[in-house]
């Protein structure tokens, strides 16, 4: 099972939190995934709020959808 920060760490690379979610081939490990991100973002934004306004669901959605770009059709 693919976990997100199975290391636990304080702070990721967009690498380490978005390129275990391109494996995922489960959509019950993709919404713990998915959940474990959104909290982690959320932490975050509560130290530093985004510029924007964007909420955490907003940011790791975006997030998700920009790495997937650079997936092939199968992944």
């Amino acid at each position: 099972m693919i976990k997100f920060n199975p290391e636990n760490k304080e702070v990721l690379t967009f690498d380490e939190s978005l390129g275990p979610a391109m494996l995922i081939t489960d959509q019950a490990e993709a919404d713990a995934y998915l959940a474990d991100y959104l909290a982690y973002t959320r932490k975050w934004l509560i130290k530093s709020p985004h510029p924007k306004g964007l909420t955490a669901e907003e940011i790791v959605r975006i997030n998700l959808g920009y790495e997937s770009g650079y997936c092939s059709i199968e992944v």
